[in-house]
């Protein structure tokens, strides 16, 4: 039987579940209902999303260590 072209491929559900527990809020049972409830391109768009703003906080948090204030 042939996955649904909609709908998320397992590796991406769970790196984006993954991804949001690292997050504040990310516990919610509400949002992972939600995940589960994505296309297979919503669930990558939001994994990307997710991706680039974790990137974003540890390079904050890095500046922040070695002092450089902006």
């Amino acid at each position: 039987m042939a996955a649904d072209a909609d709908e998320p491929r397992p590796d991406v559900l769970r790196a984006l579940r993954a991804a949001l527990l690292r997050l504040p809020g990310g516990r919610s049972p509400h949002l992972q209902r939600d995940v589960g409830e994505l296309s297979a391109e919503g669930a990558r768009s939001l994994l990307g999303v997710i991706r680039h703003l974790q990137a974003a906080a540890d390079s904050e948090r890095q500046k922040r260590r070695r002092g450089q204030f902006w």
